[in-house]
């Protein structure tokens, strides 16, 4: 018997993402492997909401595999009554030696622990749930146990970290599946009862395999920031031959050294130079931004990086039209030079993440507005958007419906710049611009982001590694840039 185990999707209300595509590449591999059922254990939406739900149902019940399943945590985040929920709850036919542990609210109730007591000795069961056993309490943890000591329970599969252990998957969310692409795993019962799993893994998004070509065009958009060490960087810039570079400099940096760097780069093969303005603000002190301003045409930059403007979301309508004319007043000058400007998006913060407190420019529909009106207001298509990746996941609770994909999908036509970086979490807390280590890290997976791109869904553009120091983004440069040879 061969069961298709399928996990953490996170479908968003957007089915024009590179997700639904994971989830059917499954379907169909999970028919070539000539599976006898589909096990889904959670996770599958991405908030569980009405249309989420009806979405993966539809394509789940049109397969022509029988599928079971139990919901995860974000079936529960619109509807914490489980009315979404509970429509994944599907039970195995009771001759399907699978038992499903419902675990969306992380931990197992007495009644679904209750299931184990009554499987008899030496069935070799498969335990299929959300949450990973080893974050249950450890009474349930025990129950599970003495399960597996006598037999009942031989092999069990969960979800939810998003990573790769001996008894968990990471899942088919290209963002956020940490050590590769999105996969599914096949479990095959043994006659002697034991289950043995083969990994399926989506062929073609990861860089390995693709063109020499391919990868090529990735590189020469790879670039860095320097982060206020702009002549090492430039330096290291022109060893490497780096195309790319984003200038984030402090006022005391502009110099000849640093005039003589920057010929040397592009003497080297340096084709574009960008400069990190200051924020765009309703205050009279525009001294700082006035002078990034000159110094970005004295440098012969071709495009600069720009935050949405620092005004919260709910006051913005009142200030928009001041801020356009600002605008016009103070950067009208690189756009009469031909300089391309990037508008930045920006992320929650720690208890300012209402539409009252929150800076404008948090979702998708904010930055698009923002970008299209100056490109309305000033004719010109050199104002386009600057993702920064790590700001699209650090982004609580937006992140929750607005997924890396979901920008990628609405947001990628407009593109002309990057901001890529790890996001880190520990004691609790969210930390950005942290150097990216491979291209399926943890929390921010970029197997997305590849699907995107081969799909059209993006454009081609300058990509800056942003961690917080230099010397990060030397490493990540170097490790990337060896993955991609």
């Amino acid at each position: 018997m061969k069961t298709a185990v399928l996990a953490d999707l996170h479908l968003t209300d957007n089915f024009d993402t590179v997700k639904l595509p994971a989830l059917d590449w499954a379907l169909r591999e999970a028919k070539l492997w000539k599976c006898d059922h589909l096990c889904c254990i959670g996770d599958l939406t991405a908030q569980g909401s009405e249309a989420q739900t009806a979405e993966i149902l539809k394509r789940l019940n049109a397969c022509s595999i029988p599928y079971f399943s139990t919901p995860g945590n974000a079936e529960l985040r619109i509807y914490p009554d489980g009315r979404t929920a509970d429509r994944f709850d599907v039970k195995p036919p009771s001759d399907v030696p699978v038992i499903l542990i419902n675990t969306a609210g992380n931990e197992p109730s007495q009644e679904e622990l209750a299931k184990l007591a009554v499987l008899p000795d030496q069935a070799g069961f498969l335990l299929a749930t959300h949450a990973p056993p080893r974050q249950w309490s450890l009474s349930a943890q025990e129950i599970l146990a003495q399960t597996r000591r006598r037999g009942a329970v031989s092999m069990v599969m969960a979800g939810h970290s998003h990573h790769d252990e001996a008894e968990i998957l990471r899942g088919l969310d290209p963002d956020k599946a940490s050590g590769g692409p999105p996969m599914f795993a096949v479990l095959e019962r043994q006659k002697n009862g034991m289950w043995t799993r083969n990994d399926i893994v989506m062929p073609g998004v990861d860089p390995s395999e693709w063109s020499a070509g391919e990868r090529e065009s990735f590189r020469r958009d790879l670039g860095f920031t320097t982060m206020w060490e702009s002549v090492a960087a430039l330096e290291f810039a022109a060893r490497h031959q780096v195309r790319n570079v984003e200038l984030r400099m402090g006022t005391d940096e502009y110099s000849g050294d640093l005039v003589r760097a920057i010929g040397k780069w592009r003497n080297c093969g340096g084709d574009l130079l960008s400069l990190h303005l200051p924020d765009l603000k309703l205050s009279r002190d525009d001294g700082a931004l006035q002078y990034y301003i000159e110094l970005a045409l004295k440098l012969g930059c071709g495009r600069v990086t720009l935050h949405v403007p620092r005004v919260t979301s709910a006051g913005f309508a009142q200030v928009r039209e001041q801020l356009l004319d600002k605008f016009g007043r103070i950067l009208r000058p690189l756009l009469d030079h031909h300089i391309m400007i990037g508008i930045e998006n920006l992320h929650t913060k720690a208890g300012e993440n209402t539409f009252e407190t929150r800076n404008f420019g948090c979702t998708i529909e904010e930055c698009r507005q923002w970008i299209l009106l100056l490109r309305e207001k000033f004719s010109s298509d050199l104002i386009g958007f600057h993702l920064d990746i790590g700001h699209c996941r650090n982004n609580a609770p937006i992140s929750g419906r607005e997924n890396l994909s979901d920008w990628y999908c609405a947001m990628g036509g407009l593109v002309n710049g990057w901001h890529l970086h790890q996001v880190a979490y520990h004691d609790g807390k969210f930390t950005n611009h942290t150097p990216l280590t491979g291209w399926y890290d943890k929390l921010i997976s970029l197997g997305g982001l590849f699907m995107a791109l081969r799909a059209g869904q993006l454009n081609h553009a300058p990509m800056f590694l942003e961690s917080r120091t230099w010397e990060g983004n030397r490493q990540a440069f170097l490790k990337l840039n060896g993955l991609l040879k």
